[in-house]
């Protein structure tokens, strides 16, 4: 079975709002694949990956967590390598607000996310990409579209302009730890 080249595992609660846009994103990044834990979810967040993934043609695998458990997302995440790090490539876990992109994709902007990794050495087990993040932007109500919101210039020291993201393979994976922790040591 030839391996999918990047999946993107996420646990989202009442999304409903923003994702569309945010799939649509990782669609255009170049994710092949993306795995969606909906938590507690009480809106129409399904309704709307369904729709993405009929009109996008996208593979978008939908379950459910109803737990009370604090810990939920790391488990989560431990859940999603273990059921689908054998079939692909490079995994991402993202949270509904997050949006990674490459600085410098090309001259001509024509490559995506994936097109990057697979230009990758196998010896490379893991590589960070530059991420905006919604939730420390400083908006107090909601905008209407996540994307625009970010067309605002934001101070050089903010959280969101330095976020970043890792992809890993999941064949090199030692642990889930948090997808918001960086380590010095590298396999």
């Amino acid at each position: 079975m030839e391996k999918i080249a990047w999946t993107t595992g996420c646990i989202l609660r009442d999304e409903g709002k923003y994702c569309i846009e945010w799939a649509s994103w990782l669609h255009l990044i170049g994710s092949d694949r993306l795995i969606c834990v909906l938590h507690q979810c009480q809106d129409y967040t399904e309704a709307r990956l369904n729709l993405v993934k009929e009109q996008l043609g996208m593979d978008i695998r939908i379950h459910r967590s109803t737990t009370d458990d604090k810990k939920v997302q790391m488990g989560t995440y431990h859940w999603i390598h273990e059921k689908y790090g054998s079939e692909t490539e490079w995994m991402l876990f993202l949270d509904g607000d997050e949006y990674p992109y490459a600085v410098n994709p090309s001259v001509n902007y024509r490559d995506n996310i994936k097109e990057l990794l697979h230009s990758f050495d196998k010896k490379v087990s893991s590589v960070s990409f530059n991420a905006k993040v919604f939730g420390p932007n400083g908006h107090i109500v909601s905008p209407d579209n996540r994307l625009t919101a970010f067309t605002t210039r934001l101070p050089h020291n903010n959280l969101s302009n330095r976020a970043i993201k890792s992809f890993f393979r999941p064949k090199d994976m030692v642990a889930v730890m948090s997808p918001h922790n960086r380590s010095k040591d590298y396999r």
